[in-house]
């Protein structure tokens, strides 16, 4: 190991005991959202990119908002003080609760997704054309996909209406 990574990694490990000193355990060890899997659901919807949400996830929710407090910005601090908290500090019971916690959201947003993919094939399926005097208000509810009977390359890239044009 080199001088400069023995440094940058006692710098990384000086940060992460005195972020682990100044912590509020009590804060740390709160469920998410008053233990609502609902309101859990929702925010990894609307502000995450997590597919399956974990426990640790929850618990890290936690860590961050605690490293805010204490106004901590390093990821990779924050990251290993969540793996440290979930190996030693968190009792089994507290892990089995944060984990289903996160397993009754992520059934939440499964429903949620199945209805939404059922939605959009059943949309899709849709084949009756509405019956409508105004041109606009024709493309928007049949489509544009009678803009042109061609079915050349031009019909296909050019906006709509220049066929007409050329």
């Amino acid at each position: 190991m080199s001088t400069r990574q023995f440094k940058r990694n006692s710098i990384c490990q000086y940060e992460l005991n005195s972020f682990l000193r100044y912590l509020n355990y009590d804060n740390i060890h709160l469920f998410p959202f008053n233990n609502d899997p609902n309101k859990i659901a929702t925010h990894v919807r609307l502000t995450t990119t997590i597919n399956i949400l974990t426990g640790k996830d929850l618990l890290k929710w936690n860590v961050q908002k605690e490293a805010r407090r204490l106004q901590l910005r390093n990821r990779h601090v924050i990251d290993l003080a969540t793996d440290k908290i979930w190996c030693l500090k968190c009792k089994n019971s507290q892990r089995q609760q944060f984990e289903n916690l996160a397993k009754d959201a992520n059934i939440i947003n499964q429903n949620i997704r199945r209805v939404n993919d059922d939605t959009r094939k059943s949309i899709s399926q849709i084949n009756v054309r509405q019956v409508i005097n105004e041109p606009l208000f024709d493309n928007f509810y049949n489509g544009t996909i009678n803009f042109s009977d061609n079915n050349d390359l031009e019909s296909l890239i050019l906006p709509c209406g220049t066929l007409e044009k050329i």
